[in-house]
């Protein structure tokens, strides 16, 4: 990738914060390629009625520092990537808001990847949000560093009905176990609306069923 010149005793990339009081521009932008960026995000629907004050505010901010803002969404991704791995495109910062790290080939996570690729910057690196897209490695980090997690049982794909049994019926035996409100049971890679099941009851007849879905 050609980028180009950049001063010697920085590195890429380089966002540069001005003042949003000072009428200097000196430095707010740099074109290592043609289309050059100091930061970008990705979200699948820029349309998003989640996202879209923090998108509106994002875009504010950068404008009062005189710093580019690009989104990538959907629609111009696959070419995003293109233009990036062929040196016309570079981001000094990028803000992935959608990624499906445990999908092959995902669109938005190669965005990610071959960004740092060529030099900029994802805000979460692409192996630990590849790493943490799976929960179970996310609630061991958390318990390794003694925050706080509710108290939980893992279990790995494809058990057998009479495994998940026992771990169940070890883990409801415990000590201390209180189940008034029931239980949440949360897919490993999953999100949204599919992610979260909540059971009632913590009837091993009915917990059972819902684990193998």
């Amino acid at each position: 990738m050609e980028h180009s010149a950049t001063p010697s005793d920085e590195s890429f990339p380089r966002l540069y914060l001005k003042d949003a009081d000072s009428e200097s521009m000196d430095g707010c932008i740099v074109n290592y390629a043609s289309e050059h960026y100091d930061l970008t995000m990705s979200l699948k629907d820029p349309l998003h009625p989640s996202f879209s004050v923090f998108l509106e505010s994002l875009k504010r901010e950068c404008t009062k520092r005189g710093l580019r803002f690009l989104l990538v969404h959907e629609a111009m991704v696959a070419e995003t990537i293109e233009k990036i791995r062929i040196g016309k495109l570079s981001s000094g910062f990028h803000l992935d808001f959608f990624s499906l790290w445990h999908e092959a080939n995902e669109p938005f996570a190669k965005l990610a990847q071959t960004i740092q690729d060529c030099g900029g910057k994802p805000i979460n690196s692409p192996h630990r949000s590849r790493l943490f897209t799976d929960k179970a490695a996310s609630h061991s980090e958390l318990t390794k560093n003694n925050l706080g997690v509710p108290r939980s049982l893992i279990l790995r794909p494809g058990l057998s009905e009479k495994t998940i049994r026992q771990m169940i019926v070890g883990f409801l035996s415990k000590k201390n176990s209180t189940w008034e409100g029931g239980l949440f049971l949360k897919k490993g890679n999953g999100f949204g609306n599919k992610g979260v099941t909540h059971i009632k009851t913590a009837v091993l007849e009915e917990l059972i069923p819902q684990v193998q879905k």
